[in-house]
C-alpha cells in the first residue's frame, strides 16, 4: 500500500498548525478598541463609520485613500490583527513600536 498521499496530507496539517500558532514579533493580543486607538492616535486614521461590531477607519495619503476594518472584539486573534494591518498598509514592526 502506497502511503505517500497520506503522508502528504499529514505534512499539510502540520504546516497549518505551525501557521496558526505563529506569533508576530512584538505583538500581543489586543482588543478592537485598543487597535482603533493606536491606529487613530499614532497613524492618523479617522473613524469613517461603523456597521454592527466593525469599525471602518480611513485616511488620505499622497498615494490615495487607505482604509481598514477593525472588529470590536474583546481580543483580536493574531491573524485578524495581521489582516487589519495589511489593509492599513502598516507593518507589524511599525505597529509594535507604539505598544
Amino acid at each position: 500500500m502506497d502511503l505517500r498521499p497520506i503522508e502528504s496530507l499529514l505534512a499539510r496539517g502540520r504546516q497549518r498548525e505551525q501557521c496558526a500558532t505563529r506569533k508576530l514579533p512584538g505583538l500581543r493580543n489586543f482588543s478592537g478598541e485598543e487597535t482603533v486607538k493606536i491606529l487613530c492616535n499614532k497613524f492618523g486614521f479617522n473613524i469613517s463609520g461603523q456597521s454592527g461590531s466593525h469599525v471602518r477607519l480611513s485616511k488620505t495619503t499622497p498615494r490615495g485613500k487607505v482604509g481598514t476594518v477593525v472588529p470590536m472584539h474583546p481580543e483580536l486573534k493574531i491573524g485578524t490583527l495581521e489582516s487589519v494591518l495589511k489593509l492599513a498598509r502598516i507593518s507589524s514592526e511599525e505597529f509594535a513600536e507604539y505598544l
